[in-house]
């Protein structure tokens, strides 16, 4: 995996976001580094005043006081923690385009195969599993417990809810989201930038963009209501 990762230790990192999955984040990172290490950048006002309660010892930057800021040091690292996949590709873009370098997380209870293929600025979560063959894109997210199969691949931007189950050689597109405790069948497709809701069950490859899937098995929101 290109840029950094949990096992280097961190000159300098942003953090952004403040909510729960931040938490999460969060707690796998200070299991490893130190918190003076690590900056959060808050998304808003109510953001600030969670993070306020939550790490009084961290300190607190808003997105707007970073998007001034000048960095210098080639060494200092970001990671988006925000579960939405538009939102963490526009941070991204703006962390990038400071020269921040990427920052992958794994959880220290995660299993991945040494033969997988992860993307930069990846989290990958307590319990969760990633096998031989697999693909993360960038930026993207396999939540607690949630399982990326053998030959399976995510897209740059993508997100697995916890207990989301991708079997094998299934592609899930860029900017997609697989919902709690949904499933991917063996050589089942989720476009990109498609939803499959918890409990879904995909069964078939759906080639549409921007899509909501529920149910199983699952067709989209139009079907559904029709």
């Amino acid at each position: 995996m290109e840029g950094g990762t949990m096992s280097e230790p961190i000159q300098e990192l942003y953090l952004f976001g403040g909510g729960g999955h931040a938490m999460v984040v969060l707690d796998q990172l200070t299991k490893l580094h130190h918190q003076k290490d690590i900056k959060i950048v808050v998304l808003d006002s109510a953001d600030f005043r969670e993070g306020q309660k939550n790490w009084p010892d961290i300190k607190l930057i808003t997105q707007i006081e970073f998007e001034k800021m000048s960095f210098l040091d080639s060494s200092t690292s970001f990671h988006i923690a925000v579960g939405e996949n538009s939102l963490r590709l526009r941070l991204a873009e703006v962390a990038v385009s400071k020269g921040l370098n990427p920052f992958g997380i794994i959880a220290q209870t995660a299993m991945v195969s040494p033969r997988a293929k992860l993307g930069e600025g990846i989290f990958v979560g307590p319990f969760a599993h990633v096998g031989p063959g697999a693909i993360v894109g960038d930026f993207s997210i396999v939540n607690t417990l949630a399982n990326l199969e053998h030959g399976s691949r995510m897209g740059n931007f993508s997100h697995l809810a916890p207990g989301a189950c991708v079997c094998g050689n299934a592609t899930i597109g860029e900017g997609s989201f697989v919902g709690a405790n949904a499933v991917v069948k063996e050589n089942a497709a989720l476009g990109s930038w498609s939803t499959l809701g918890a409990l879904g069950y995909l069964n078939y490859i759906h080639l549409g963009q921007n899509s909501t899937l529920i149910g199983a098995p699952a067709r989209t929101l139009g079907e559904v209501s029709g």
